[in-house]
């Protein structure tokens, strides 16, 4: 491709994503103190919320979806995190958590992306990006609602570095709300992207356009080639973690470089993995 190329490993993360900097930010950034920190997630929130819980002291009540791969399941209860599988896909599972909190005073409801704490350690990740590798030009990051990516503008709006978002396009609320300009309902198909899988909020992308944000489409295959790339590496990456690399193997971008890839999480199910290993997917 004639660039110079980084990966940012956040599959090696303690809980398996680049969640773990939102989650320990929200849990450990002061008020509101409470004995019990809940959230809803398509599951790697979930595990980063269960180990900064423990990491602070605190109990944690985690909201997924029942078909949550079960690596992000095991993860959550190894933290000590107890776990409500909800029936139905993540915006259930986030209906689901917001009425269990309703009312009460011991909690404190960490939402997955739009949540300001969060937000703030996501950009930890752009701000590491930038001293580890001086030099370089663009970032190319996952997006699910929009957290991660809203960080990472942040982080770089003023060091003159490009960073591009790279979705499904059977996950694809941002790249709709931000051609629109309008959160909508989205429609859950099933995906090897399942943790970028959910609807997206209003105040998530009003906080993207400000920024001009840019995101792009990349297919199943595209992403599956990618996790095989990774695992030609040595890196156990999900397919929400690889569609990063996706789309600049794909040629979905053109950027200038050195180029930094967020390859963003590593919690996949070992049967979908040998699948994507197989070719079958």
């Amino acid at each position: 491709m004639g660039r110079e190329l980084w990966l940012k490993l956040e599959n090696r993360q303690v809980s398996g994503s680049f969640k773990m900097r939102g989650a320990l930010n929200a849990v450990l950034a002061g008020a509101p103190v409470t004995p019990i920190v809940a959230a809803a997630s398509a599951g790697n929130h979930a595990c980063a919320l269960a180990v900064a819980a423990r990491i602070a002291g605190r109990d944690a009540v985690l909201f997924v979806p029942r078909g949550a791969p079960q690596a992000k399941i095991d993860r959550i209860r190894e933290a000590g995190g107890q776990v409500r599988q909800v029936e139905g896909d993540y915006d259930d599972a986030e209906a689901a958590a917001a009425s269990w909190a309703r009312g009460r005073t011991d909690v404190d409801l960490v939402h997955a992306f739009d949540d300001a704490r969060v937000v703030e350690g996501q950009a930890t990740l752009g701000l590491e990006v930038l001293e580890q590798h001086h030099g370089v030009r663009t970032v190319i990051a996952p997006v699910g609602g929009g957290g991660l990516l809203a960080g990472l503008l942040a982080a770089c709006a003023t060091e003159g570095v490009s960073v591009l978002g790279a979705q499904g396009d059977r996950t694809r609320a941002v790249y709709d709300a931000l051609a629109t300009g309008t959160a909508g309902p989205t429609a859950v198909v099933p995906t090897i992207l399942d943790g970028l899988a959910g609807r997206t909020t209003q105040t998530a992308v009003d906080r993207l356009l400000e920024a001009s944000a840019r995101v792009e489409l990349v297919s199943e295959a595209q992403v599956a080639e990618a996790v095989r790339a990774l695992h030609g590496l040595g890196e156990r990456v999900e397919g929400s973690g690889a569609v990063g690399l996706a789309a600049l193997l794909a040629g979905v971008y053109d950027p200038a470089g050195p180029v930094a890839i967020i390859v963003s999480g590593g919690n996949i199910d070992d049967a979908v993995l040998a699948e994507v290993l197989a070719g079958s997917i």
